[in-house]
């Protein structure tokens, strides 16, 4: 996860009072993403900042695999996001 690296957690402490969306891509909707944009969205709740994480579905995809059916996976990504409170459109329309 990207999170916890020094130089990410570093950025958002010294930004934490402008960054007001964060807007996350990559690969692995069910798996590298999730690991990065829930524990950022944590960290802004534990100090009370307002700041929007977004994650746009036409910006990720995940793999297909015997054990690891893409569309399950993408379904049950995307539910453990909103429920972090982490906003899923379609596509980014900022």
């Amino acid at each position: 996860s990207g999170f916890v690296t020094k130089e990410y957690q570093k950025y958002l402490e010294e930004n934490k009072h402008v960054i007001r969306r964060i807007v996350y891509c990559g690969y692995l909707f069910d798996i590298c993403v999730p690991n990065v944009a829930i524990p950022t969205k944590m960290y802004f709740n534990e100090n009370n900042i307002d700041c929007e994480i977004i994650v746009p579905e036409n910006t990720t995809e995940t793999f297909d695999s015997p054990t690891h059916q893409r569309e399950e996976y993408k379904v049950l990504a995307k539910k453990m996001l909103l429920l972090n409170g982490i906003k899923v459109p379609e596509k980014y329309e900022g």
